[in-house]
């Protein structure tokens, strides 16, 4: 069996290096290893092979998933990240035994990925796209853990700290003006949070949209409105030990369209300040245009 690997070392607590990954395969198969924090992990595309193993966490599902967007490699994940949320919406967990009868697996999932357009370019999500204030905690995470300004010493005091920064925030953060509209119904409002989401949960483990499935053709419309900030406290003094699924408004869309004058986003686990425009009226403004492509990738599922 012919296995392209892909593999980040430093995901989650970095407990699984190179040759303890390899030795789990176990004998007759091709391997060949791509490192994710090296360049030429962008060759994997091109490469033919029976199956795709990645090893790591959300972010590096992410970034090597995009790459075979669209091609026939099958997908299997190894998750040793910190939140592993695409691996938990696949109902994926790491099994020694499982991986050495890899080439047994024929229970797959179809993948649907988002496909945003605004003013400047066109790119990919597979967990989710937001604004406002799960983006603002994201950037500043971001920013301390660049700095080395926090270390933490496992994945749990990591989704700890997301959570808690996320609830200090939340007391003086102002909610921002969006245009939505969803398959063509308006939504338009004040809101402090707004995240269209393709699996059920993103960053530290928040269970947005616990009904969410990446293969249904349809996205989670989270809306969180600055008079709904008690029901986003309830949800984060809970969400770590308690799944809630009553205290977010949530809308099934396939298309959608957002509007805003200043938008800190992120796509995924790639977060931006202030959102660009490429609009000659109006700088600040900036337009997303959010819609599925349909079973872009495939997965094979533990059996």
């Amino acid at each position: 069996m012919k296995i392209i690997f892909a593999h980040n070392p430093t995901a989650g607590d970095g407990n699984l290096s190179e040759s303890e990954l390899k030795t789990l395969f176990g004998a007759g198969h091709d391997i060949d290893y791509y490192n994710v924090k090296e360049k030429t992990y962008h060759k994997i595309a091109e490469q033919k092979a029976d199956c795709v193993v990645i090893a790591g966490g959300d972010g590096t599902v992410g970034k090597v998933s995009k790459t075979l967007i669209g091609r026939e490699h099958p997908i299997y994940i190894i998750p040793s990240g910190t939140a592993n949320n695409i691996a938990k919406c696949l109902g994926i967990s790491f099994s020694k035994d499982k991986l050495k009868e890899l080439d047994k697996h024929k229970s797959t999932i179809s993948f649907d990925v988002g496909l945003v357009e605004n003013n400047c370019e066109r790119s990919h999500f597979i967990e989710s796209i937001g604004f406002g204030l799960f983006s603002h905690m994201g950037s500043i995470v971001h920013k301390l853990k660049k700095e080395n300004y926090i270390t933490f010493p496992n994945a749990e005091e990591k989704i700890k700290f997301a959570v808690d920064m996320m609830k200090r925030l939340l007391k003086n953060y102002q909610p921002n003006q969006y245009h939505i509209k969803a398959d063509g119904k308006e939504y338009s409002g004040t809101y402090l949070m707004v995240e269209i989401m393709n699996i059920a949960s993103i960053g530290p483990n928040l269970n947005l949209a616990p009904k969410a499935k990446p293969d249904d053709g349809y996205f989670d419309l989270v809306l969180v409105k600055d008079s709904q900030k008690e029901n986003l406290i309830k949800f984060l003094n809970s969400c770590l030990t308690t799944p809630c699924h009553d205290y977010l408004h949530i809308v099934k869309a396939k298309e959608i369209e957002i509007q805003c004058a200043y938008c800190e986003a992120h796509i995924d686990d790639t977060f931006i300040e202030k959102a660009p425009s490429c609009s000659n009226k109006n700088k600040n403004q900036i337009s997303f245009s959010i819609r599925p492509q349909k079973r872009a990738l495939t997965f094979l599922k533990n059996t």
